[in-house]
């Protein structure tokens, strides 16, 4: 039984070299070409790093995102086109830091808005241009001009408009008690987290959806007490996992889905007390367990291994 980590480390190392790469990640990925790290997906082309995606293209960072095209770090939102970093958003393109709006184009900052063009740092508007208010009248006139008009002429307008604001360091909308922590929606108790939506309770994680209890994550999803979850979803009291679905009490695990109650093990689907792939019985598991987290000083607070809810 190993002494020390390097030596374990070592073995795990060379046990993951034992299988050929895979070309793509992606799980539960229906008819979605040249995409790469996505999950519990359908009809998508060229989108990476996302889950729950319906109908996008050339997308990033996403989650639950239906027919958006060209955006990045969008959460929730439908419709929308050339757009960073918002949420809950419909019908909107080219916006920017914006949650809860709709038909709004060009904008920055905007929150709960609707039908509005060229804005920036405004709260429950509707029909402004430039941040001027306009009549619904006066708005759908004016529209029909600007939109012919050049991307960068537009966009320069609205730089202008910014600078009347001044520019904040963090950006973030219903997150309480989260601190150092940005772009994040929809959070409760989070620190250190960045990218990050509907978690609470985490820390050091990054463009993260879903989790509670969740240290040192990234691209994770669905996941409760884990510690380092990176490119995994639905993982629960779990420590050390990569590119895993749907596995619990598990230790350094590497492309496997439906595993519990594993250590160091690789590209294992259905499987139970294994050890470096090695199939033991459950008390030889727990024997062994118990030497290995000793000898390599893991320790955990009980509360961390725990069985997925149903």
């Amino acid at each position: 039984m190993y002494k020390n980590m390097t030596n374990f480390l070592m073995d795990f190392n060379k046990l993951k070299k034992s299988f050929p790469l895979y070309d793509r990640t992606y799980f539960n990925a229906e008819n979605c070409d040249y995409c790469e790290n996505i999950f519990n997906s359908k009809d998508c082309y060229f989108a990476f790093n996302g889950a729950e995606l319906n109908g996008c293209l050339y997308n990033s960072d996403g989650f639950k995102e239906v027919d958006d095209i060209d955006c990045d770090n969008g959460v929730s939102s439908e419709r929308c086109y050339e757009s960073t970093d918002f949420a809950n958003c419909t019908d909107c393109d080219f916006i920017t830091h914006c949650v809860r709006c709709y038909n709004v184009s060009h904008s920055y900052m905007l929150t709960d808005c609707h039908d509005c063009f060229g804005c920036a740092n405004l709260s429950n508007k509707a029909f402004c241009i430039y941040n001027i208010q306009l009549t619904k009248d006066e708005y759908r006139k004016q529209i029909k001009i600007l939109t012919k008009k050049p991307i960068l002429e537009i966009q320069s307008k609205l730089e202008n408009v910014k600078k009347n604001f001044p520019k904040i360091n963090l950006y973030f909308d219903d997150a309480v008690n989260s601190e150092y922590a940005d772009y994040v929606f929809f959070v409760k108790n989070l620190y250190y987290c960045f990218d990050c939506s509907h978690s609470q309770d985490c820390g050091y994680s990054e463009l993260s959806h879903y989790c509670q209890d969740c240290w040192d994550s990234l691209y994770a999803l669905s996941c409760e007490r884990s510690v380092a979850a990176l490119f995994s979803t639905e993982c629960y009291g779990s420590y050390e996992l990569n590119k895993c679905f749907r596995c619990y009490n598990s230790f350094f695990l590497d492309n496997c889905s439906d595993c519990h109650d594993c250590f160091g093990c690789v590209n294992l689907s259905y499987k139970q007390y294994c050890i470096l792939n090695i199939q033991y019985s459950k008390k030889e598991y727990q024997e062994k367990l118990k030497e290995l987290k000793k000898n390599l000083e893991l320790f955990f607070n009980q509360k961390l291994i725990a069985k997925p809810k149903n």
